[in-house]
């Protein structure tokens, strides 16, 4: 492959085989292996970066390889902070088996090692529950319950407190007594000095209202044909700064799979990688080959400069390339 390259390329024909130091051609697997998951987890990283702490959806899916070994690909689906929709693969592993707990620790595993919190994983299994919430939905969508459930939030947080103690049986009176000064002192600071956040709660009921009379009005963002071309609108007139809330539902809903096709092709890729010829190739060598070859765009991003620095940073080397 060395000289392949080298015969297509004059600068890497002088860097190379004869060319390149007596005790630092490497050319070894080993070698090779390092740089490309340097490549991988750089790759890896930009993902990690432009989802932040943004929601993101997991799209899973498993097959078996060349080798008969179960294989989960896992694609992040999110959307980046200019409103635009992404699927980006990020890795694949091997599971002994295809039962949900399996597959679950392995893909805790994977978000846990790269920081990316299980709190901002949305998904679409709630839609299958819609026809039994429809009854409830009326009442609990109407202003008078929000508004009375919002107060009732912060009055029970206050008298939580003293009705423990009140319902236990080896409370002395002194501390009842004391608990229940301190209530009234927290409910009268709520009534004089609480109201503001409570307020500012109510009035974000207000902003889909101006949003509909806003939007429908604007010259650009009233022809926008899909979520996905007004939720990048939305970011490139700033309106998503004015209506924070409906830009977060937009990309709520954006970011829920319709398919998948990613880690379809993801499985594709991976029986032109791992062929009969190459079945005992490692899990993670596997793993970063996939991810360069799926994310292409991504990895041209990086010059060779990064990735020998990189390289240097694991540990020592004999040679110096830079």
């Amino acid at each position: 492959m060395i000289k392949i390259l080298a015969s297509y390329n004059e600068r890497v024909s002088e860097v190379v085989l004869e060319n390149a130091p007596g005790n630092a051609k490497y050319p070894s697997p080993m070698i090779q292996k390092e740089i490309l998951h340097i490549l991988s987890s750089n790759i890896r990283n930009v993902i990690r970066e432009e989802i932040s702490d943004a929601k993101f959806c997991i799209i899973v899916d498993e097959a078996r390889d060349e080798s008969k070994r179960e294989q989960m690909a896992l694609v992040l689906r999110f959307v980046d902070k200019d409103g635009f929709l992404r699927e980006q693969f990020f890795d694949i592993v091997h599971v002994s088996d295809t039962m949900a707990l399996t597959l679950k620790k392995s893909i805790c595993a994977i978000l846990s090692r790269h920081s990316l919190s299980i709190q901002n994983i949305r998904d679409d299994s709630t839609y299958s529950q819609r026809g039994d919430a429809d009854a409830a939905y009326d009442t609990m969508t109407s202003f008078e319950f929000i508004f009375i459930l919002h107060l009732m939030q912060e009055i029970m947080g206050i008298t939580d407190n003293l009705c423990q103690a009140l319902q236990s049986q080896s409370q002395d009176i002194l501390n009842v007594l004391e608990l229940v000064s301190t209530t009234k002192v927290l409910i009268q600071e709520l009534r004089e000095d609480g109201w503001d956040p409570l307020l500012e709660k109510i009035h974000l009921r207000y902003q889909l209202q101006h949003y509909e009379r806003d939007i429908p009005q604007h010259p650009e963002l009233r022809n926008m044909l899909t979520i996905s071309k007004l939720c990048q609108g939305l970011v490139k007139k700033g309106k998503s700064i004015i209506y924070p809330l409906v830009d977060r539902l937009i990309r709520l809903v954006l970011t829920l799979p319709v398919s998948t096709a990613t880690t379809e092709r993801a499985f594709s890729a991976m029986k032109i990688v791992k062929t009969r010829l190459h079945n005992k190739m490692e899990d993670e060598f596997l793993a970063d080959t996939l991810v360069v070859n799926i994310e292409k765009e991504i990895a041209e991003k990086f010059t060779t400069e990064s990735i020998i620095e990189d390289f240097y940073s694991m540990k020592e080397r004999r040679a110096q390339l830079q």
